[in-house]
């Protein structure tokens, strides 16, 4: 027995309550992790799910449904940190103004104004790709007023580059904006990178054959059964060529045959923990394409 309650009476609760509330959110076109009380039923069943006196079949199902607030808790969590770097930003773009008033100068002509742009656009792109993430769908239906301050972080980005274009006299499109770039070398990208790049990273490579350098920012990775066949989505920024910048997909091989290196990280241990996360789901996704293309060749086989 566990806590006066005989294990599988109390594993049947937790059952039907977890019910209720999938019910319950599903009329609503929500998620059941975003309702009040979802979060200690979780509790319950992490607790019921380490009892040994448990039969093996419940604590299968109750592991089935803790792998998958796990996997909601992970997308949660990367929308909580693209709110915080939007913050991030709101407050670095104020006191790259006010160091400028204090020098005289403009923020275009500060040393940490092609940093602080690089930032600003990858965060833009990774918020942009957020929004279009269909793992991420139900989180916006459940929580609209987080949307709505993504959007919202997305108009202020777009904004601090015209605001900062105008106090440089002028008003600038896309290209223009991105001037400080010509300015930017190999030193800034000291990273090289294999096959480890993270959502986030501000990338530097060479395409091939013509040897063009570009500039740009991992907005989203998704998995092939074979990873350098991995396909890269990637905001390119800058062209050494002064080609046409925008929205590219290539893949992962592509990436890093071309001598490709990352800027660092404002928080590096921050990166580490996405990396942790986004590997395992990478390759969680890669063996179930495995296990995928390797039936489909037994039935095809025979």
């Amino acid at each position: 027995r566990f806590g006066g309650v005989d294990p599988l009476e109390r594993f049947v609760d937790v059952m039907d309550r977890l019910s209720k509330s999938a019910r319950d959110a599903r009329d609503r076109n929500t998620l059941p992790f975003h309702d009040d009380g979802y979060r200690g039923i979780i509790a319950e069943a992490q607790q019921l799910a380490r009892e040994r006196a448990l039969e093996a079949e419940a604590r299968r199902r109750l592991r089935a449904v803790l792998d998958e607030h796990a996997a909601r808790a992970r997308e949660w969590r990367s929308v909580r940190r693209l709110l915080r770097e939007m913050e991030g930003l709101e407050r670095g773009f104020g006191e790259l103004g006010e160091r400028a008033a204090r020098e005289g100068g403009l923020r275009t002509r500060l040393p940490e104004w092609p940093k602080w742009l690089a930032r600003n656009r990858r965060i833009e792109a990774s918020a942009r790709s957020a929004l279009v993430d269909h793992g991420l769908e139900g989180h916006w239906q459940s929580r609209p007023e987080i949307r709505a301050r993504v959007e919202e972080g997305i108009e202020r980005a777009r904004e601090r580059e015209r605001l900062a274009g105008l106090e440089a006299g002028r008003s600038p499109d896309r290209g223009e904006a991105l001037a400080p770039w010509r300015a930017v070398s190999e030193a800034h990208f000291p990273l090289r990178c294999k096959r480890d790049i993270v959502i986030g990273d501000l990338l530097r490579w060479t395409a091939e054959p013509e040897a063009v350098v570009l500039v740009g920012g991992l907005v989203g990775r998704t998995a092939a059964p074979v990873e350098l066949d991995d396909q890269c989505a990637v905001e390119v920024y800058w062209r050494s060529d002064a080609g046409a910048c925008g929205h590219a997909e290539l893949a992962l091989r592509t990436l890093v045959s071309g001598r490709c290196s990352r800027a660092f990280w404002e928080d590096e241990e921050e990166r580490r923990r996405e990396a942790d996360e986004r590997k395992w789901e990478l390759d969680e996704r890669r063996e179930r394409l495995l296990r995928s293309e390797r039936y489909w060749s037994m039935k095809l086989s025979r």
